[in-house]
């Protein structure tokens, strides 16, 4: 991937988020942390157990990991982890490469970018926490969800979708004819304390449980649901009503699947342990380019709800909605397996000191320090280049509300705190509810 487009994501981060955003089905994200648990060295696995409290002799112990990354999605729209939906997704309007946007909309500036969305952020955040020693196993615990779960999110390439149509969801396609999708929507009791911190084996049993949501058939959707859904019914005899309720028997029958059938691949997949979090950034950003918004024309727009004030883009598929969806399928299946590839190099970098050593050695090298140390500094400019922003913009409102007799807001940031991140081009920590809620 050129280095362009690396810069280019970097700069689309940007510190308020707006839109909504699915991360893959829950089978598409049991699937990445299960093919990541694979690849696992032996003391990565263990030191994983020490976190989530298992052990090599318990019944959970090779499906404890992967029931944890599920959980980022349950608490999000909670009150106190509201913060950590921005982490999900990136939008980026027009990618460098891109054609304009499928609506046949044009920019001006061809590096106009939506803004939106934490998740590089987010990423390097819980890495860094991981490898704090002193970081406590609940604080440790919550960021290991939040990392495995963006080890997924980030492979999903309409996780890097436009601001304008919140990631492919406003974009309607009635695939096979089908205008609506029902999907399993967990919802957690925000009102117990203790689920925050308990596993996902608890759904159903007092902290979460498991009820459906339909949408219109959209882009992200099928991306997320629709067609590993179809997949699960293709190759394995697996109908979309057993995927919805019972995810967690049946992803490890998908993750042996993709295993598989990635055989082809090993030589590719192995490189990918040893790639850095940018890396999984330029691989979906790629597939976006080639893949998201490609094959599909505008037909016309239709109302979103009852109410009507919301339009959505109607689209066909170009050539048949069977070629658009093997076209895809496979997409889907290569970002789930080299997820798990790339979530696994960077927890046993992470977790295990010899394979860090092994990987330094690297002649490919991705784990150097200065491409990752580049990518902290230009993510924490762009945060503060926001955060001044937002402050300007707050200060502004404040004197027209004070000149209208109107009362005024309190500012997004302490001026103080503010003045010396620019005096010393250092930016206060992400704002994560993992280091508010689990100590």
């Amino acid at each position: 991937m050129q280095t362009s487009l690396s810069k280019y994501l970097v700069a689309s981060v940007a510190f308020v988020a707006a839109g909504p955003a699915f991360g893959w089905g829950d089978v598409g994200h049991l699937s990445v942390c299960g093919v990541a648990w694979q690849h696992l060295t032996q003391p990565t696995r263990l030191a994983i157990g020490q976190i989530l409290g298992v052990k090599p002799a318990d019944p959970s112990w090779n499906f404890a990991f992967a029931r944890q990354c599920v959980w980022p999605d349950e608490v999000k729209k909670t009150p106190d982890w509201t913060t950590t939906a921005a982490f999900h997704f990136i939008n980026v309007e027009t990618m460098p490469g891109e054609t304009p946007n499928v609506a046949g909309t044009t920019w001006d500036d061809p590096a106009e970018f939506a803004g939106g969305g934490d998740m590089l952020q987010a990423l390097v955040a819980a890495k860094d926490a991981l490898s704090d020693p002193s970081r406590s196993n609940a604080n440790k615990k919550c960021h290991l969800r939040i990392f495995g779960h963006l080890g997924g999110d980030s492979h999903q390439p309409m996780h890097y979708g436009k601001r304008s149509d919140f990631g492919g969801n406003l974009v309607q396609i009635h695939w096979r004819g089908n205008p609506q999708i029902t999907i399993k929507s967990m919802k957690i009791d925000a009102t117990k304390k203790e689920c925050f911190q308990r596993g996902d084996e608890d759904i159903g049993k007092g902290c979460t449980n498991v009820e459906p949501l339909t949408l219109p058939s959209n882009l992200h959707s099928l991306w997320d649901d629709v067609f590993i859904d179809a997949r699960l019914k293709e190759k394995l005899n697996i109908d979309m009503a057993a995927a919805t309720a019972n995810p967690f028997e049946v992803f490890p029958k998908f993750v042996a699947y993709l295993e598989e059938s990635q055989k082809p691949r090993a030589a590719a997949l192995n490189e990918k342990l040893k790639e850095d979090l940018l890396s999984w950034a330029e691989l979906s950003a790629a597939a976006r380019v080639k893949m998201a918004y490609t094959g599909i024309t505008f037909s016309k727009k239709v109302p979103a709800g009852a109410d009507g004030k919301q339009t959505n883009d109607l689209f066909t598929t170009n050539d048949g909605d069977e070629k658009y969806y093997a076209d895809r399928i496979k997409i889907i299946e290569d970002q789930i397996e080299s997820g798990g590839y790339h979530l696994a190099g960077q927890l046993n970098q992470i977790f295990d000191k010899s394979y860090a050593q092994t990987i330094s050695q690297s002649a490919r090298g991705p784990f150097n320090a200065a491409r990752e140390n580049e990518l902290r500094q230009r993510m924490l400019a762009v945060r503060l280049g926001a955060m001044v922003k937002a402050q300007n913009a707050a200060t502004k409102a404040n004197e027209a509300a004070k000149a209208a007799g109107k009362p005024e807001r309190p500012l997004p940031f302490d001026q103080a705190v503010l003045d010396n991140a620019q005096r010393n081009n250092t930016v206060p920590p992400l704002p994560h509810a993992c280091d508010r809620n689990a100590p």
